[in-house]
């Protein structure tokens, strides 16, 4: 039986955007199912399968913008920490926020700490990720990372904590005996920039965490996620955050941040919008 040309065209066109939309790998790796896979423009790192909360997000054909809500917020570390030269970054997913790092601060030194090698490997063969003389990928548990870091008396200017697995922070990893440890290694004036979820049943007991540990928090915040910054020292007020962004307006622009109006975001640890011509309670 002949298959009208009409017909089989429409087959391969479907078969086609079927394709686009499968899966790139899927692996069974130490800790998670882990599965890479396109939706038209972009390319998303998932746990458990596609339907899954995405680890990490790729604008295939803008990879130096940033896609997902939780990066472009972690970025604002940098208002409060402009020129770190040392940063840890605490789970790698993709491996968007160091390379972006890598290109804000070409001279930083760059340590990621990732549990999973599968993980790293679907980072470098699907996300760009790639290592440099500066920036090196450590496999290892990230507690017992910052323990080790502690024992050698290591310090970092920027510590990102974004270490997920398939539910939530690995519970050893949200305690106030780590966030002490983590301060251990944060460097004087140093800051701590930590990836919640706003809808997390601890949410609150986050911020108490930090606070009790850090003293004076800062938070910001999407519909998604809540990023907490904690640091070493006294933070600074909302002139110089405002400053700092100014600064990196361009830079971030490129990301496609506004970076006035995420610094004009940020909040005290009461809810209280640090930006004097916009202060409320929210």
């Amino acid at each position: 039986m002949l298959i009208p040309l009409g017909l089989l065209l429409g087959v391969m066109v479907l078969w086609g955007i079927v394709r686009m939309r499968s899966a790139l790998i899927q692996a069974a790796s130490n800790q998670d199912r882990i599965q890479v896979f396109d939706d038209n423009d972009i390319r998303y790192l998932c746990f458990n399968g596609a339907k899954a909360f995405p680890q990490s997000c790729l604008r295939l054909s803008a990879p130096h913008q940033l896609v997902s809500s939780y990066s472009k917020l972690l970025m604002a570390a940098l208002f409060i920490s402009p020129t770190p030269s040392t940063l840890l970054v605490i789970g790698l997913g993709g491996g968007i926020l160091p390379m972006t790092f890598r290109r804000l601060l070409p001279m930083a030194h760059i340590t990621i700490v990732e549990l999973d090698p599968d993980i790293a490997q679907a980072a470098m063969d699907h996300f760009n990720f790639l290592e440099d003389s500066l920036m090196h990928v450590t496999l290892m548990d990230g507690r017992a990372f910052v323990q080790t870091a502690q024992q050698n008396h290591r310090e970092y200017d920027l510590i990102i904590l974004d270490a997920f697995d398939e539910v939530y922070i690995p519970k050893h990893m949200m305690s106030t005996e780590f966030l002490t440890e983590v301060k251990a290694i944060t460097a004087t004036g140093g800051i701590v920039a930590s990836n919640t979820f706003v809808r997390s049943a601890f949410y609150d007991q986050e911020t108490e965490n930090h606070h009790s540990v850090f003293g004076d928090v800062y938070t910001l915040r999407s519909d998604t996620n809540r990023i907490i910054f904690a640091g070493a020292g006294e933070l600074p007020d909302f002139e110089n955050l405002a400053a700092n962004a100014i600064l990196l307006e361009d830079e971030f622009l490129s990301l496609g941040i506004n970076a006035q109006e995420m610094a004009g975001m940020i909040r005290m640890k009461n809810g209280e919008i640090l930006d004097p011509a916009r202060g409320q309670l929210l």
